[in-house]
């Protein structure tokens, strides 16, 4: 089975609260993506309904499998944080958007 439930060796920290996620291996985004869908799909089978705040540590590379450190505009990728707070859209937010008028129909 390529997606398993591994118990950590005990430690002597505290116990932790969270449940650590690891999708192993250099892929595409999308692959990382569906990796993700096929966890929360464990989870759920498993009876989990709700997950609390969650981190996700992403190293950026490019095809060739060479570390990215920068965004395109130069800037560092550690020097930022991506945070999203719902998980759909809201559509109201996207009502009053502008889009470019159609060009002219030649008859």
């Amino acid at each position: 089975m390529a997606i398993q439930i591994i118990r950590k060796p005990p430690t002597l920290k505290s116990p932790g609260e969270r449940l650590k996620v690891s999708l192993l291996g250099d892929h595409a985004l999308d692959a990382k993506v569906c990796m993700f869908l096929q966890v929360i799909a464990l989870l759920s089978a498993k009876g989990f309904t709700h997950a609390g705040p969650a981190d996700l540590y992403v190293p950026m590379i490019d095809p060739n499998r060479h570390p990215l450190t920068h965004f395109p505009d130069g800037t560092l990728i550690a020097d930022h944080i991506v945070t999203i707070a719902h998980p759909y859209a809201c559509a109201a937010d996207e009502y009053d958007r502008k889009f470019p008028p159609e060009p002219p129909r030649s008859f």
